[in-house]
């Protein structure tokens, strides 16, 4: 799914210095037209979409799923979460917006994660110490340490994870 994530997300870089080099200020504007992201000033825009707009209006059509997935060793059938289809498979008048699922309030959730076994990190790739599928994934990762620590930084301050503060608010 490298495809889908390239159309969501983007993957952006300091030209002169690391972004770890000094505190940023990363800002996220949402309204029910565009959603625009943003780090230290509004011209350096990382990211705009223009929602219920163009070709593929939804969320869900720009993103480019494919119809079908693997899961394991077989492969599932990738739909829309945010419609609804009637008995006739009419998928038309969903429950979702062309936003969904941004079209609701969201929490600010801020930390610092590492893995995961829901997919997103495909198995088999890059040294991923673990599978997916293992009852043991997190125990797979702990023992893998030897190997996956020296990727970090060795000051310890260097791969700390600081927030210098948040602002949030809503318009009225």
């Amino acid at each position: 799914m490298p495809g889908v994530v390239n159309r969501i997300y983007g993957w952006w870089s300091s030209k002169r210095t690391p972004y770890s080099d000094k505190f940023h200020t990363y800002t996220l504007e949402w309204d029910p037209k565009f959603i625009r992201v943003f780090v230290d000033r509004r011209t350096s825009a990382m990211l705009e979409v223009e929602i219920g707009r163009g070709r593929k209006r939804s969320f869900w059509d720009k993103a480019g799923f494919p119809l079908t997935a693997p899961n394991g060793s077989s492969q599932v059938v990738v739909t829309n979460p945010y419609s609804s289809a009637s008995s006739d498979g009419n998928t038309e008048g969903g429950l979702g917006t062309d936003a969904a699922p941004y079209d609701q309030k969201f929490y600010l959730v801020m930390n610092l994660a590492v893995g995961g076994t829901s997919g997103w990190f495909p198995d088999g790739v890059g040294g991923k110490p673990w599978f997916d599928e293992s009852l043991t994934a997190m125990r797979d990762f702990a023992r893998a340490q030897d190997e996956w620590s020296k990727t970090w930084p060795t000051n310890v301050e260097d791969r700390a994870f600081r927030v210098d503060y948040v602002k949030m608010w809503e318009r009225c």
